[in-house]
């Protein structure tokens, strides 16, 4: 996350949740990218799948929960995500 913090994206996550494991793009609010596809060198030997899906019903319901998540949300600290023993 630092390396995309350090390109100019602004980078949230939910605190009050133990594990988020969601996997979606969403583009232009037009085009919803999701799936178990790791967007990583790991997908080069797991199998993956991916669904691109352009309906405006859906992806609005993807686009709400976002918001949602996204309100509930406060900046990624990369101090406190760090490990105590990452020397980063």
């Amino acid at each position: 996350m630092e390396e995309v913090q350090e390109a100019g994206v602004d980078v949230l996550t939910d605190y009050n949740v133990t594990l988020q494991h969601n996997k979606v793009i969403i583009v232009d609010r037009r085009i919803l990218i999701t799936g178990s596809h790791n967007f990583t060198s790991a997908s080069e030997t797991h199998a993956e799948n991916m669904l691109v899906i352009e309906d405006p019903s859906k992806v609005a319901a993807y686009v709400a929960k976002w918001e949602r998540r996204a309100r509930a949300s406060r900046p990624y600290r990369i101090q406190a995500a760090r490990k105590p023993n990452d020397k980063r």
